[in-house]
């Protein structure tokens, strides 16, 4: 829920500071890239240490006895052996493929979502 906040409010955020500095009345799909990309970074970057704990969960299944029974445990287990750099390992991948990943994301949603409005007769 906290991740999904971010992404969304960011979004919103960025693609109404973009139309303000052209100062436009409508955004376009560059627009929307931009802040589609950017939403996408700025909430791996804050929920990037919970989807770390939730994968090193999930991995543990597969083993016979598991190492962590709680998230806690094992939150408190990769910050003891790798400090705060470890709760971010990895992340540089995840935020090489956000950028245009997301962007392209709200370019089709914001298409697709005018496309219906236009389609419906209903003001965009």
């Amino acid at each position: 829920m906290f991740g999904t906040a971010i992404y969304f409010g960011a979004y919103e955020t960025v693609k109404e500071v973009l139309r303000r500095l052209t100062g436009s009345d409508t955004t376009g799909a560059l627009t929307h890239m931009l802040a589609g990309g950017t939403c996408g970074v700025a909430s791996w970057l804050l929920i990037f240490p919970v989807d770390l704990v939730k994968s090193t969960m999930q991995s543990q299944i597969l083993r016979p006895a598991q190492k962590f029974s709680t998230s806690w445990q094992c939150l408190r287990d990769i910050y003891a052996r790798l400090g705060m750099a470890g709760l971010y390992r990895g992340v540089s991948v995840s935020l090489i493929r956000a950028f245009p990943i997301h962007g392209l994301n709200f370019v089709v949603y914001e298409w697709a979502r005018s496309t219906i409005c236009r389609l419906a007769g209903r003001p965009e």
